[in-house]
């Protein structure tokens, strides 16, 4: 799944990394480290997303913010395929009995594969995410000066 930040809409990139966080409920020992990085990331993009918007951004600044922000598109989008190789979604399938009347639900749940997950793949992508969300705090250092 990808995400195009260059536009600017902080407010779907907040909800695209709530959406990534959720993906590490009862994830490996492995993935804790990347987890906490996109809690990270969740919180710097608050941050940016309640700057006044009476500080009207310079023309820099608003280039800076884009691209900072495809930088982080990037790293999610890399975050993304490495969730995939190592999650599986699951159908599941119920059925319930409601006075007499029979429905039948489905719902999908990703599982996490048992296979041992690389630290050098989970490393890499947390040092992108990391340098991301240094970028960013400094931008809010300068648009807060």
């Amino acid at each position: 799944m990808g995400f195009d930040f260059g536009n600017g809409d902080l407010l779907a990139a907040l909800q695209f990394v709530k959406t990534l966080g959720r993906r590490f409920v009862d994830a490996p020992n492995e993935f804790q480290a990347l987890s906490q990085e996109v809690k990270r990331l969740s919180t710097v993009l608050q941050a940016i997303d309640d700057l006044d918007p009476q500080d009207a951004l310079e023309d820099r600044q608003k280039q800076r913010l884009n691209r900072i922000s495809r930088e982080c598109g990037d790293a999610l989008d890399e975050l993304w395929r490495l969730l995939d190789q190592y999650q599986q979604v699951n159908r599941d399938d119920e059925e319930h009995c409601d006075a007499g009347t029979r429905t039948r639900t489905s719902r999908s749940l990703r599982v996490w594969r048992q296979v041992p997950c690389k630290a050098t793949e989970t490393r890499e992508v947390q040092k992108r995410l990391q340098a991301v969300i240094d970028r960013f705090n400094g931008f809010l250092v300068d648009v807060n000066v």
